[in-house]
């Protein structure tokens, strides 16, 4: 996956420097390090974390949360103990929601059972609030793959997207991050199990949406007509 960096550049018509902020990635072919400092639409090569695998309960969240998403233990640190049914990955992104580290935005950069590495450490407390979030920070387009359990099923989700949890002033102070909705997305069984992911189901349709500036995003299964649903996604 791209990752956020730095570089240094000369100010235009100056004599002096300044600090921007790029994507460094490995160009897949060449293997060297690459920082770009812009990004074509789809000039980063795509790359999909799993959301959800066979799962089939209406009006829930993916990536899931657990059922109570509260720290579990080791609340504070780089090393960061999940709810048991809580489902991270490496990638995305640990937002705290509630305590004094509200607002402390975080990449999972490693995955054992429920606990989380995490890039830098966080200060939460026991009993705080979290959300998992699937990384979208600075990128353009949200590509969702879809497998579906039944041929012939279908289903509707709806891309839930979340805004950068500071408040919109001079003051920046960190909040929760606002939830936000595009529209709701049909989706259907093509049929096809050649090269499927997840064994025993065929492939469904996949869709892109724009991030419309989100930071991170998860999907909601609104309905599925028969059987269950796995879900992929990643940015561009």
């Amino acid at each position: 996956m791209p990752r956020r960096g730095a570089a240094v550049r000369q100010v235009p018509d100056s004599g002096t420097l300044e600090n921007i902020g790029v994507l460094e990635y490995t160009d897949l072919i060449s293997g060297a390090a690459v920082k770009g400092e812009q990004v074509a639409q789809y000039g980063s090569p795509l790359q999909l974390v799993e959301l959800a695998a066979a799962q089939s309960t209406l009006d829930r969240n993916y990536p899931y949360d657990g059922a109570t998403p509260t720290f579990a233990s080791n609340p504070s640190g780089a090393n960061i103990d999940l709810q048991g049914d809580a489902d991270p990955k490496e990638g995305m992104l640990l937002v705290v929601t509630t305590g004094s580290a509200i607002g402390e935005v975080r990449t999972i950069t490693g995955v054992s059972a429920a606990t989380v590495t995490l890039d830098v450490a966080i200060t939460a407390s026991l009993g705080d609030s979290y959300t998992l979030l699937a990384d979208g920070y600075r990128m353009s387009k949200l590509i969702v793959k879809t497998e579906f359990q039944t041929v012939g099923a279908s289903g509707v989700v709806i891309p839930m997207f979340f805004d950068f949890p500071r408040v919109p002033d001079a003051t920046e102070t960190k909040r929760k991050p606002v939830a936000y909705f595009d529209r709701e997305v049909s989706i259907k069984s093509l049929d096809i199990t050649e090269e499927v992911t997840q064994a025993g189901y065929n492939h469904g349709t996949a869709f892109a949406v724009d991030l419309r500036g989100a930071i991170g995003v998860k999907i909601r299964l609104k309905s599925i007509s028969a059987g269950a649903l796995s879900l992929w996604c990643g940015v561009v």
